[in-house]
Parts: C-alpha cells; structure tokens; sequence
C-alpha cells in the first residue's frame, strides 16, 4: 500500500478571503480528486505539508478535506463537508 501524504494550498474562497484546505492522500491524483479541483489545478496551488495541526487533523481521516480556520492561536481544522455551504471553491 502506498504512504499517506498531507497535502495542503490555498484553494477554497469565501467572501473575498482564501482558505487553506488540507487532505491526506496516496497520490495527487487521489488527493485533487477529494478536493473536487482539476490535477492541475491541484499541482499549482498545493504542496506537501508539515505543519502539526494540519497533518494531525488530515490523517485522522484520510480523504477528507479539511479548511483551516482562524489564525495563529485560534487556528482550528474544520471538515470542508460541515461548512461547505458557507465556502466555495474556486
């Protein structure tokens, strides 16, 4: 089986702010696929990530995409699923 990777961009928008969105994945493919935007989309605007919070929520649930909400001290994981309706994509 293929490892998990975490990646991470600034994909999602809402009300004029970008939103970093996070996925953990075997593949880029896999992982764009998640977060509903073409390869190449995916390939320009995501990277691998090793922020803590970031991995830690990603590989809770592989799959899932994740939006960073809050800054700094208050920064926060919240599943793209749960807030969708409030956040589009790009």
């Amino acid at each position: 089986m293929r490892k998990l990777r975490v990646y991470g961009g600034e994909i999602f928008y809402h009300q004029g702010r970008q939103y970093r969105g996070v996925v953990a994945a075997t593949s880029q493919a896999a992982a764009a696929k998640a977060m509903n935007v073409s390869l190449w989309y995916f390939r320009e605007n995501t990277c691998d990530t090793e922020n803590g919070l970031e991995v830690a929520a990603a590989l809770s649930e592989p799959g899932t995409v994740f939006v960073v909400v809050g800054r700094g001290p208050d920064e926060k994981m919240v599943r793209w699923n749960e807030i969708k309706s409030e956040v589009s994509l790009a």
